[in-house]
């Protein structure tokens, strides 16, 4: 039987999503009112039974935003299907664009429609020109190999069955077969930037090349089996060379400077933290020189430290937390405190552990980060205090370790800097004490 390319390409994409079959799937379709999504809906009710249809109005067109509703209504019941609607009256001043903010607030509402009707996928409606004016908006705005990619056929539980068909594809099945569908004016404004793409760009690009939409999603194909296999070789990097330590990702520089392909990789894996392309050309570049020193993005920030650089995110002030009696596990973002009671025959001192006399009578026992002024009296040194800037230095610590590191004070004397170096102090007799045996253990 001869179908229609838009019905054609729309059952073999369900069919390459679900080859066993959608007898046991639900659906739920996020119709606009718009042609793209009313031929989804059109097709799903033609091919697939088990489905519930949803539409978010924003108010932001008027009576027209309430009569594309109207019209989806009208369908959810000529269809007998359910009818969700979510009325979002979105923020006029956000550093986002009312377009990404819709996006944002659409899917939020869909992931929680999808756990109350016990849905299995999201369909969307999304089409061919989408694609083509998605990697063309990556590339005018800067974009990595991942920005390439244009929007995937499915992701996680969402599905776009109708990404290989062309607009006008869309467009004539909707005439042919006496769909109902609503024009936004918004989409025919120039005010935004993909609309520009649209309207203005893509025109003058189809007048060199009339194909050009079929020849980028060649392209788009190609660019994402690449992206594959960047995905592979970036995991190998991190598996076989990073590290973590506490919240912090150390990266061997020297390492990763041998390696093919490392500006890809690097901004692969820095992209992740919000860290832009031209900050990584800057790092491979040799141009952060001195250790201590850092770049910054919005959430993190990153160190030089000898032959490695350390992503670490931007802290918080850290609280500090008193211990009045024993036994008490404390549990810090930067590792756990276990104290328990011991006996002075108890000796045995590891890295991680430390075994001390204190009276809780007296004082709290205190775990915090550093201050400025902090002094410590290291063990080995017969009481002879130093800056404790000037034991980091010394120990080579990183500043962003220096930032995670726990202190466990009497008071405020630093008894233990937590998982390196006991004080002279902890060797002190004191009345009525009890002696306390700490277990230090960090995260990994």
């Amino acid at each position: 039987m001869w179908m229609m390319p838009t019905e054609r390409h729309f059952l073999k994409a369900m069919e390459g999503f679900f080859p066993d079959g959608v007898s046991d799937k639900r659906f739920l379709l996020a119709v606009s009112g718009g042609a793209d999504s009313m031929v989804v809906l059109h097709l799903f009710q033609k091919h697939y039974s088990d489905f519930i249809i949803a539409h978010c109005n924003y108010g932001l067109r008027g009576t027209e935003s309430d009569l594309d509703e109207a019209l989806v209504n009208k369908m959810a019941k000529e269809y007998d299907k359910i009818f969700c609607v979510k009325h979002v009256s979105l923020p006029q001043k956000d550093n986002k664009s009312i377009q990404l903010l819709a996006r944002e607030h659409r899917y939020d509402w869909f992931a929680m429609l999808k756990d109350e009707h016990q849905v299995d996928f999201v369909v969307t409606a999304h089409h061919l020109d989408d694609n083509t004016e998605t990697l063309l908006f990556n590339l005018i705005r800067g974009t990595g190999i991942k920005g390439l990619c244009g929007i995937p056929a499915m992701s996680a539980n969402i599905i776009r069955p109708l990404l290989q068909v062309s607009k006008s594809n869309i467009l004539e099945y909707a005439q042919a077969n006496g769909i109902q569908y609503r024009d936004d004016a918004s989409n025919f404004s120039t005010k935004y930037n993909r609309n520009k793409i649209r309207l203005n760009i893509l025109p003058e690009i189809e007048k060199i090349n009339p194909q050009f939409s079929k020849t980028i999603n060649e392209h788009i194909r190609e660019y994402a089996d690449l992206e594959e296999l960047l995905r592979e070789q970036t995991a190998n990097f991190i598996k076989h060379h990073c590290r973590k330590d506490n919240d912090c990702l150390v990266i061997p520089s020297k390492t990763l400077l041998c390696k093919p392909g490392r500006l890809n990789i690097l901004f692969s894996i820095l992209g992740e933290y919000g860290f832009s392309k031209s900050q990584v050309e800057f790092l491979l570049n040799g141009q952060l020189t001195r250790s201590g020193t850092k770049i910054e993005s919005g959430s993190h920030e990153l160190y030089l430290h000898g032959d490695e650089w350390i992503v670490a995110p931007v802290l918080s002030d850290f609280a500090e937390i008193s211990v009045s009696q024993i036994p008490a596990t404390v549990h810090t973002a930067f590792g756990s405190l276990s104290f328990i009671v011991a006996t002075e025959s108890t000796t045995k001192t590891e890295r991680d552990t430390l075994v001390f006399e204190h009276n809780f009578d007296d004082k709290a026992l205190v775990i915090r980060t550093r201050k400025d002024g902090d002094r410590f009296a290291p063990e080995g040194m017969n009481g002879k205090s130093q800056k404790l800037k000037d034991f980091f230095i010394n120990s080579k610590i990183s500043v962003p370790a220096k930032a995670r590191q726990l202190l466990l004070c009497s008071g405020d004397e630093i008894i233990w800097i937590v998982g390196l170096r006991k004080s002279h102090h902890t060797h002190k007799k004191v009345n009525n004490g009890t002696f306390v045996h700490v277990v230090f253990s960090k995260i990994t």
